[in-house]
């Protein structure tokens, strides 16, 4: 079909190379380049198309999810891709905003795996899974207990006699539960538990165990299914697990780190924070994922917003595009801001983990508390922001938001699910809290602080100063910065006045409401600071570097009129800088609406991956809309049975 006019003027009037952004999404020309090579050879597969999730049940979405997954790791291993980028570029381009049936083994079981397992240990099991004969799953949240994986009940004690640990849920709330991929498809499970041997208790482990037979039957012991249809990630098996007395061999205990000797004598590993590694490897992804959520989202209604014309501004004019509205603008041109923003803050994350990790296994752990600190902030600000953010792009779409033929509800579902799984948000701010209260000590005692931290220093001048009335990112960044470091001394004030007349537990839990929103604070400022360096940083056009710059721009002053009364509370702003900065940040929508499709084309999202009829790169939503209605399963008979069944017989009776 034809691309809209309204679009075609659209693209034609943009004033930057939507190619060149592209690349800086992807963090390079190469990356973008991989991912399009990728793309091609997905949509060139027929055997890794199948029918459209939204429109059939559950049961046939799980088994196409499956059939799909599995025909995915057939063709990495024929075309040999190994490359991490790449394969998560194979799994997008083919399951788009849904899940997969077996992304758990992809995301989870593998990576822990890799982490906790000793070197012998992968020699042995490698194998198994390069040939498809270790399918796993991750196993930790039980019934009544998530986010603190202290609490967790599962045990697992050793039997010095018989050299295995006995494995045991012995109450109903220590049932393993939400565990993807568990209730139908994985035959393992990395299993973590509480660690018994002599009578004590070493607190939670991790170990490997074997959930189905060669038939994929479930082993005697166990109770393994399925929890049910859920908000979202419906093709995905979420599962539970009940253990009477299960045994497994000492040797699957994954002892990388800690181990379990033969006679029971338990070897600490060098650093306890180290078994959370595989944790925070999947946190340490999340921000980037919830980054091309929202920017699918975005994506969608500012296309569609561009066609949509509707109301008037001007009497007796043509209705207008609905983008040229203010308020519309308002909705959409900040979490345009906010995708990006979210983008380079989790290339950055990923950075400090590999840094992290490539540490930790040269013996090094002194960063581990900040990567922890780091990506529990930004895991939950990312992915609960971007949620809500869908949410308002389904809202500034109208009617048609609401149909599942936008894909927006089913972005929004799975995208959702990321601001519980693997931590819930508050509990994780208050994990960046600790990390915080930490350094705010350290500083008060003159000792090293981390770099992110810089702003406690002593000699620190932040939180003397004043909001300059520049509008530049650097500018912008110190009113994070002066936010970020006014929260946490006062949170840190509050939290060591309280302890003098409460317990340290009282006074924590007194605390909470300041130290979380200290907390996101600090994550508002990882994240301005990580833009900010990218448009320093960023080896581009001049043209490309000031739309980049806009929308820094855009993201902070954005932030800081939503964060004004804090910072109008410590004089950081006059009310009339506050004005001046609501000014300003009406005058950037113009600048942001004239490129407002190029912005969204440099996602480069694909419209078999975006799966939208109203986002469609062509414009074409109304005969897509209309096509999509055709495809409805109530449209393949004229009459219903149920006209026959129940109405034609009561409308008989009313004929007597």
């Amino acid at each position: 079909m034809p691309v809209n006019p309204d679009l075609l003027k659209e693209r034609a009037a943009s004033t930057f190379n939507s190619e060149e952004l592209t690349f800086i999404w992807d963090g390079s020309q190469e990356n973008t380049l991989k991912r399009r090579r990728i793309e091609k050879l997905v949509f060139s597969d027929p055997d890794l198309l199948g029918p459209d999730n939204r429109q059939v049940s559950r049961d046939v979405a799980y088994g196409e999810s499956i059939r799909k997954h599995m025909t995915m790791w057939k063709r990495l291993r024929q075309h040999g891709i190994t490359d991490d980028f790449e394969r998560f570029c194979f799994l997008r381009a083919v399951f788009g905003a849904e899940p997969s049936g077996l992304l758990m083994h992809d995301v989870a079981f593998f990576p822990m795996l890799s982490l906790q397992a000793s070197d012998e240990q992968l020699n042995k099991w490698l194998p198994l899974i390069k040939s498809f004969q270790m399918i796993g799953c991750y196993a930790q949240t039980e019934l009544a207990h998530g986010s603190f994986v202290r609490g967790l009940e599962t045990t697992a004690v050793y039997d010095e006699k018989s050299k295995e640990f006995v494995l045991n849920t012995p109450t109903l709330s220590a049932t393993k539960w939400w565990v993807g991929s568990m209730g139908k498809s994985a035959n393992y499970a990395i299993l973590m538990a509480q660690l018994y041997t002599k009578g004590t208790c070493h607190g939670i482990h991790a170990f490997l165990l074997r959930l189905r037979d060669g038939n994929h039957k479930v082993l005697p012991g166990m109770t393994v299914g399925d929890i049910g249809p859920k908000f979202g990630f419906n093709p995905i098996d979420n599962g539970y697990l009940r253990l009477d007395n299960c045994r497994i061999p000492r040797e699957n205990m994954l002892m990388r780190h800690a181990k379990v000797l033969p006679d029971g004598t338990y070897v600490k590993p060098l650093n306890e924070k180290i078994m959370y590694g595989g944790m925070l490897g999947i946190r340490a992804g999340l921000p980037l994922q919830a980054s091309i959520g929202l920017a699918s989202a975005v994506t969608i209604a500012i296309r569609y917003s561009l066609v949509r014309r509707q109301s008037e501004l001007k009497p007796n004019a043509p209705e207008p595009q609905i983008l040229d509205f203010k308020t519309q603008q308002h909705k959409l041109f900040p979490l345009l801001a906010q995708s990006f923003a979210f983008n380079f803050a989790g290339q950055r994350l990923r950075q400090i983990f590999a840094e992290v990790m490539a540490d930790v296994k040269n013996g090094s752990f002194t960063r581990l508390i900040e990567a922890h600190g780091l990506s529990s902030g930004l895991k939950a600000l990312t992915t609960t922001r971007a949620s809500s953010g869908v949410e308002v792009c389904r809202l500034s779409c109208g009617g048609h938001g609401y149909s599942l033929a936008s894909n927006l509800p089913t972005i929004f579902a799975d995208l959702v699910s990321g601001a519980t799984a693997e931590g819930e948000a508050t509990v994780l701010f208050l994990q960046t809290a600790r990390y915080l209260i930490k350094n705010c000590i350290s500083a008060q005692s003159n000792k090293r602080i981390d770099a992110y931290m810089s702003y406690l220093r002593p000699d620190s001048t932040i939180r003397s100063a004043k909001f300059d009335g520049n509008h530049d990112p650097r500018s912008l960044l110190r009113a994070f910065e002066f936010r970020a470091a006014s929260l946490a001394v006062k949170a840190a004030s509050r939290l060591q006045a309280l302890v003098g007349r409460l317990s340290q537990e009282d006074a924590w839990n007194e605390s909470t409401v300041l130290l979380v929103k200290a907390a996101v604070a600090h994550t508002e400022y990882v994240i301005m600071r990580a833009f900010v360096e990218k448009v320093e940083n960023e080896i581009c056009g001049r043209d490309v570097r000031k739309a980049l710059e806009t929308l820094c721009v855009v993201f902070g002053t954005y932030n800081i009129i939503e964060n004004s009364a804090d910072l109008l509370q410590d004089g950081y702003l006059a009310g009339v800088d506050v004005d001046d900065l609501n000014d300003h940040l009406l005058g950037l929508y113009d600048a942001i609406r004239t490129n407002a499709v190029a912005y969204v084309d440099a996602f480069d999202i694909d419209d078999r991956i975006l799966n939208s009829c109203l986002g469609r790169y062509d414009g074409n939503v109304y005969q897509s809309l209309y096509d999509w209605a055709l495809k409805s399963k109530l449209n393949e008979s004229q009459v219903h049975d149920s006209f026959h069944k129940y109405m034609k017989p009561l409308q008989s009776i009313s004929k007597l």
